[in-house]
């Protein structure tokens, strides 16, 4: 599923970036809606690969604790990444009038700090909010 994920992140990719948009409500809709529902489920089927491939060869009690420990560390990133955010609020509370900031290209806020991440934001197929998963 991986595999198939990222190469059709790749194809629509190489399609917007040769099309473009027609004009920003295009553009957000894409970056608000689409991109994310694509780009979540890889980040997700990476992380249930990870998660799978590195469990301990053992059965019974080991893979309780196991997967227990995966569990804390999934909630622990949620609650220090995402629902403390404000755009997590934003986005949650469906509001949409800070999609021009959030969801079009070039909006970076450098003055509040970065996470190393936004240097590897490819400006043309990326906006500095759609990498953050979102909730379904």
């Amino acid at each position: 599923m991986t595999l198939y994920l990222q190469d059709l992140l790749g194809s629509v990719k190489k399609y917007l970036i040769e099309e473009g948009f027609k004009n920003d409500e295009e553009e957000i809709r894409f970056f608000r809606s689409i991109k994310p529902q694509i780009l979540g489920k890889l980040i997700y089927y990476n992380k249930i690969y990870r998660i799978e491939t590195t469990c301990p060869v053992s059965n019974g009690k080991m893979y309780y604790n196991y997967f227990s420990g995966q569990l804390a560390n999934l909630k622990r990133e949620y609650t220090e990444h995402l629902c403390n955010s404000d755009f997590y609020r934003y986005y949650r509370s469906g509001r949409t009038d800070r999609d021009d900031t959030y969801f079009k290209r070039g909006n970076i806020n450098y003055h509040d700090g970065l996470n190393s991440i936004v240097f590897e934001i490819d400006p043309e197929f990326s906006t500095f909010f759609d990498q953050t998963p979102r909730p379904h």
